[in-house]
């Protein structure tokens, strides 16, 4: 079990314009007594992940800045469905490659039970290969996930 203190200010600040995911200042007890940044989601793989992020969104670890990033251009009325289709297939993908990108990212942190650094790195390159699909954007096949833990993202 991961033990960790949620600094009293948290430096929080949303890291996508929907605000499904943010950076904060985190004590994880097995690292020591130092605050590293640490990237919180609502649909993270490890249950501490959304336990700090709903944590922090409820206000009470100080304000959240807000996200300052690129966002992606509002909807016309008059765009090709498929336009649309493929942002939204396209924010979806990105969503649950950043959900996994601690797994193979820190090579110190322990995998989801019964999979392997192999596993996680096919699925995260069948995610980036859905463009290439002969039916993107309007028939996408999701590639299953090395764990059940990995919630599925739908955006909005």
């Amino acid at each position: 079990m991961i033990t960790y203190t949620i600094c009293e200010n948290a430096n929080a600040v949303y890291t996508q314009a929907n605000n499904i995911s943010l950076d904060c200042d985190v004590i994880f007890h097995h690292l020591g007594n130092t605050a590293v940044r640490f990237h919180a989601t609502n649909y993270d793989v490890e249950s501490h992940g959304v336990e700090i992020y709903n944590a922090v969104v409820s206000g009470q670890y100080g304000p959240i800045a807000p996200f300052e990033g690129e966002v992606v251009p509002n909807f016309q009325a008059n765009q090709d469905p498929k336009e649309i289709e493929a942002i939204n297939v396209r924010m979806r993908r990105n969503a649950l490659l950043e959900a996994s990108d601690g797994i193979v990212m820190t090579p110190d942190r322990p995998l989801p039970a019964n999979t392997t650094i192999d596993m996680w790195k096919t699925y995260r390159q069948e995610l980036r290969d859905i463009t290439k699909q002969n039916t993107f954007p309007t028939s996408v096949t999701w590639p299953k996930s090395p764990s059940p833990s990995i919630v599925d993202v739908t955006i909005i």
